[in-house]
């Protein structure tokens, strides 16, 4: 019982959402800062610019009473985060020993997203599948992303 009311505290559910946005966010960040990173000198953005996201933390206490806001927000983020290291993936993951975990973290984030955004979410598998696809896909890319940025990092 005692739980039940802790999880239907408005104030836990907005603190959740804020620290899962956070956690996108810093996730776009450092995804362009390897986007820099691996690029040549000449065609390097300014660093700043890979901390733009982080514009949105602030911005987002005006529309976070509007439901329909802050789910384009949160989907706007997920599938550029996912463009983005889809991109990064499919460019580098066959310069890479045992390069293709780093497709099968793409696979397992996909999936991840397309149980989040597309299945009802009254399911009761529905979060438990979500964090494990996530989970196991993060697992997986941590033994390869970091070799995709030392192998062809630019100086």
């Amino acid at each position: 019982m005692m739980g039940m009311m802790l999880t239907d505290a408005p104030e836990l559910i907005r603190a959740v959402e804020l620290v899962y946005l956070t956690v996108l966010i810093l996730t776009m960040v450092l995804l362009l800062i390897t986007v820099r990173t691996l690029q040549p000198d000449y065609a390097r953005h300014p660093v700043i610019y890979s901390y733009v996201p982080l514009i949105i933390l602030p911005f987002y206490a005006y529309f976070v009473d509007s439901s329909i806001l802050a789910e384009i927000t949160f989907l706007a983020i997920q599938v550029t985060c996912l463009i983005v290291y889809s991109g990064i993936v499919i460019i580098y993951f066959k310069s890479l020993d045992k390069g293709y975990l780093l497709f099968i973290s793409l696979l397992l984030f996909i999936g991840a997203f397309a149980v989040y955004w597309l299945i009802d979410g009254n399911q009761e598998w529905r979060l438990p599948t979500i964090h494990m696809l996530s989970g196991i896909g993060m697992i997986i890319a941590s033994f390869k992303f970091p070799a995709v940025i030392n192998k062809h990092k630019r100086h």
